[in-house]
């Protein structure tokens, strides 16, 4: 029973269904000869067709995203603007300008030891000469400066002295010295100017400012009292026994410390100057 059931297949049947499963097909043969061959102007034709196509295709996508070579330029522009140096960068270029600035300068010593040792000689003079020639314009300079600072002090001193003796023979208040004192105290006992003021004769104004009134009294006291603390800071290695005789200055020194109306104050002060001279 099962094989009755079974379809046996000959080959024979194989070959039939294969025969009736295939379709007929209507093959066309090509053409042999000159008609299939294609032909030289034909091909020239072709190539230009392609090219021709080719350069439309390179036409309309620069048409359509522009020329991307520039638009490239334009943004790298944009997105590098003119770049400013760093700190590191300055200080490298700064860096730089000194090692061939020194570069140089050794150059330059290095080209002066080539020459012969009597003209290094005379060249070491020369600098040595004319470096001592600038020292001394800048210390006459400075000193000139000091002296100007020094006269305008003693002519105002002379000319407020003046000026006190004719208000007092006129009977009017004498003032002159009194608004010069502050001045006086500030410039005189300078460390910078002291020598220069014992040089143009100080200590001769001084005299006169202490010297008794021709009523014999003394002087106003604050006149008193500022003289006696500048002749006290004066270096004393700047005054001789000469200058103290000729301004008479010692003398007046001594006088308020032995005065009956002096203030016991300016009488220590006064004797204390007198010991240290």
């Amino acid at each position: 029973e099962n094989d009755s059931n079974l379809h046996l297949s000959s080959p024979n049947d194989e070959t039939e269904k294969t025969n009736h499963s295939d379709d007929p097909v209507d093959l066309k043969e090509e053409p042999v000869g000159d008609q299939g061959a294609s032909s030289p102007d034909n091909s020239e034709k072709n190539s230009e067709d392609e090219n021709d196509h080719a350069d439309t295709g390179i036409t309309d996508y620069e048409a359509v995203f522009g020329d991307m070579q520039s638009s490239d330029e334009d943004s790298s522009a944009e997105e590098n603007p003119e770049e400013v140096e760093s700190d590191y960068e300055q200080e490298a270029k700064k860096n730089l300008r000194k090692i061939v600035e020194k570069k140089k300068r050794q150059k330059t010593k290095k080209d002066k030891s080539k020459e012969p040792p009597k003209k290094r000689r005379k060249l070491a003079v020369d600098k040595e000469t004319e470096r001592a020639a600038k020292k001394r314009a800048a210390e006459e300079k400075k000193l000139e400066e000091k002296l100007k600072i020094v006269r305008g002090v003693m002519d105002r001193m002379k000319e407020a002295y003046d000026a006190d003796l004719v208000n007092m023979e006129a009977n009017r208040p004498a003032i002159k010295k009194l608004r010069l004192l502050t001045e006086i105290e500030r410039t005189v006992p300078s460390s910078n100017l002291q020598k220069q003021f014992i040089d143009c004769h100080v200590l001769d104004e001084f005299g006169k400012w202490m010297k008794p009134l021709p009523d014999k009294s003394l002087p106003d006291l604050q006149i008193r009292k500022v003289i006696l603390k500048i002749l006290m800071k004066l270096n004393t290695s700047n005054i001789s026994l000469e200058i103290l005789k000729d301004s008479g200055v010692g003398k007046f020194v001594h006088l308020y410390s032995i005065h009956p109306k002096e203030t016991r104050e300016n009488k220590e002060l006064a004797e204390r100057i007198l010991n240290l001279w």
